[in-house]
């Protein structure tokens, strides 16, 4: 579920009726920001202190609106959301405390090193997705 299923219906939810629904109202880039805002804000988690990965979430949807718009196809913002989600549960089953699970709680003040990695590979590949999309975009013109 987490690696097809759920992209799957948040990415039609998001993307495919709420974009394009607020893009009636608004610009395309201010109805992809606040998809992407309450993207973030789904994923959300109270009860730990997950700021990082949260923030990731918010890059990861800003990023499937822009894959969208560029692309002007559901598919491909779904198939950026499969490969991020495929890519954390392949992190998660080698790195233990990406998890949530006795291990994690136990060694809490364990570093967060594969966090602020996992965080930073994100925030490279999103600078670098814009870029391209946006290159490629201009070339088009």
């Amino acid at each position: 579920f987490t690696i097809v299923v759920y992209p799957l219906l948040e990415e039609v939810l998001l993307r495919g009726i709420i974009c394009n629904n607020l893009s009636l109202k608004l610009t395309m880039r201010k109805a992809i920001w606040l998809a992407s805002v309450l993207f973030y804000l789904m994923h959300i988690n109270f009860t730990r202190d997950v700021f990082v990965p949260s923030i990731v979430v918010l890059f990861l949807g800003i990023l499937c609106g822009f894959v969208y718009l560029r692309t002007n196809n559901l598919f491909t913002s779904i198939l950026v959301h499969v490969s991020n989600n495929a890519t954390a549960v392949l992190v998660s089953a080698f790195v233990p405390c990406f998890i949530e699970s006795e291990y994690y709680r136990l060694n809490k003040d364990d570093s967060k090193l594969p966090f602020f990695v996992f965080f930073v590979i994100v925030v490279l590949l999103f600078v670098y997705s814009i870029y391209y999309l946006s290159k490629k975009s201009v070339q088009k013109k």
